[in-house]
């Protein structure tokens, strides 16, 4: 029996919705969420912020997988606590998991994330003072954990659209490929959202894995066509690519300083 509420895990569009997903990034996606996991739920019934996986009082499982679409939901085992303890700490391992989110991919829901923590800790009984402090302990050691976040959300754009952590809960968040993208690259990398004609020279029509240049320069960009799309016979950006031609399209492009680390294309133009 799980000693928190389970939390629903949900990849969604693409291959997801088949009820697959790549194994290699489902299987660094769920080693990246047990590290994340692991540090929410310490502190929901310990209150206490543990880095290191082994010197961690909690272990977590997961049960099979729903067969009408990709999701699983991970459970907690071996904590010695009280009951009543580890009751009400329920609600808070999830908001926990959305703060950290939220926190790496820089979303405008973060203070909203970290109000619902200090009012769940409130609602334990504890000090206001101390239950900001707490929590903001917690919210400092979480950049440390930005490596295992983004392996948590490495489907998203290889295999799925999106990923729903916390789904059908009060603390739900949905990543996105854009929300991926400031995970990987840190506070300093920002998402523009730009029209451009792009030149389409490697495609992957399954993942939506692509090369692109544009603006006239010689230089390739990594990128991934959000557009759903992508996968049917004779796409525009399949055409595009065959007959050498560019193709103009509304993209989201992460920077870090200035130099461009992705091209993510949502749709073409003429859409």
């Amino acid at each position: 029996m799980s000693l928190l509420e389970p939390i629903v895990v949900r990849y969604t569009g693409g291959w997801a919705d088949e009820g697959r997903l790549p194994l290699r990034e489902f299987a660094r996606s769920a080693e990246g969420l047990d590290d994340i996991l692991g540090i929410c739920a310490e502190f929901a019934i310990t209150q206490r912020v543990v880095v290191p996986r082994p010197a961690r009082s909690v272990r977590l499982i997961t049960q099979a997988p729903r067969p009408e679409c990709f999701e699983f939901i991970p459970v907690i085992e071996a904590v010695s606590q009280h009951p009543l303890v580890v009751n009400a700490s329920s609600g808070l391992f999830g908001a926990l998991l959305a703060l950290v989110y939220a926190k790496l991919a820089q979303k405008p829901e973060e203070p909203k994330s970290l109000a619902l923590v200090e009012k769940m800790m409130e609602g334990m009984g504890r000090d206001k003072e101390r239950n900001h402090a707490m929590a903001m302990e917690f919210v400092n050691a979480i950049e440390k954990k930005r490596p295992a976040g983004a392996r948590g959300v490495c489907p998203i754009g290889a295999g799925c659209d999106r990923m729903v952590l916390g789904h059908g809960t009060v603390s739900e968040i949905t990543l996105t490929p854009g929300d991926r993208e400031l995970i990987e690259l840190g506070p300093e990398a920002e998402i523009e959202t730009r029209t451009i004609s792009v030149k389409i020279s490697e495609l992957d029509r399954i993942t939506g894995g692509c090369r692109v240049s544009f603006d006239g320069e010689k230089k390739r960009c990594r990128g991934t066509i959000l557009d759903p799309t992508v996968r049917e016979d004779g796409n525009k950006y399949a055409n595009a690519l065959t007959q050498g031609k560019e193709i103009e399209v509304i993209v989201d492009i992460s920077l870090v300083e200035g130099e461009i680390k992705k091209v993510m294309i949502k749709k073409p133009a003429s859409d």
